[in-house]
């Protein structure tokens, strides 16, 4: 039986495998919960911080007759809820949370599950999700950290395509939490010191940063590709597309071999378009 790298380094050269590498992630997860000691059923945000357990839950199933991930929606306590304000991020109470955004989590996880093998991947790592408030609901915010391997954080979402933009923010955090697990076996990147425009920041970042941002918009690209065939949607996942196909075209690809290992150059080959692939090869 292959090693966790063995299977890592798989994924990330079989072309025939989708971007979000199906599968991989409940290897990861469980090597992930192996060394917090915290079994996936077990692990909540509030214990991992601070060993209490949450001020309340709210499981969020999918729409009726669906398919999609059952999200767990955390509520912290008010002390640890408290730490994340020198993030710049003000998680929601329960009080803050009305019907209308727990019928938009809901259908939001029914479009998560257009894509089956997706929506297991996040399941097995979206293991706890925030709601953040914002002042402003038209701005979407999303959040995670590599400290916390198993939490997500997203702002509510309003108006008609509010399900498709949560959808989108529980997606692309729960990519990022893939690639860092990912990172913790196979390490990418070789130099992180080295900074490069990231048009996503529109300032420079570490090719990390970079990278992360890459992988993460071409597996909701692929997700949108599908939503393109929801008639409601269509429109949205098209424009979003344009968007994301724009930004990576400005990405300068010859500039990060030399601070990638080779198994960052396989996937950042991967995540290229096809006719910049060449300037990514060592």
């Amino acid at each position: 039986m292959r090693n966790l790298a063995e299977q890592i380094h798989s994924c990330l050269s079989d072309v025939c495998c989708p971007l979000w590498f199906p599968g991989l992630a409940e290897l990861l997860a469980a090597e992930g919960q192996r060394r917090l000691d915290a079994p996936g059923n077990g692990y909540s945000t509030s214990r991992h911080l601070r060993s209490v357990d949450p001020a309340a839950v709210v499981d969020v199933a999918p729409e009726n007759g669906t398919h999609g991930p059952r999200l767990r929606i955390e509520f912290m306590p008010g002390p640890v809820s408290a730490g994340f304000l020198d993030r710049g991020i003000t998680p929601a109470r329960l009080d803050q949370v009305n019907s209308d955004l727990l019928k938009a989590l809901s259908d939001s996880s029914s479009l998560i599950g257009k894509v089956p093998s997706l929506c297991d991947t996040v399941a097995r790592l979206a293991l706890s999700v925030h709601i953040l408030h914002v002042d402003d609901p038209s701005y979407d915010v999303s959040y995670s950290d590599p400290s916390i391997p198993f939490s997500i954080f997203v702002s509510a979402a309003t108006g008609t395509t509010a399900a498709a933009r949560m959808a989108e923010a529980v997606i692309h955090e729960s990519m990022h939490l893939q690639l860092t697990l990912i990172e913790n076996t196979v390490p990418l990147v070789r130099n992180s010191l080295t900074k490069h425009y990231s048009p996503w920041k529109r300032e420079l970042r570490p090719v990390s940063g970079i990278v992360h941002a890459l992988y993460v918009f071409r597996v909701i690209d692929h997700w949108l590709q599908r939503l393109e065939m929801n008639g409601s949607l269509a429109s949205y996942a098209r424009h979003r597309r344009v968007q994301i196909a724009a930004d990576v075209r400005e990405l300068d690809f010859a500039k990060y071999s030399d601070d990638l290992t080779d198994a960052g150059v396989t996937l950042v080959g991967r995540l290229a378009p096809g006719d910049m692939l060449s300037v990514v090869r060592r």
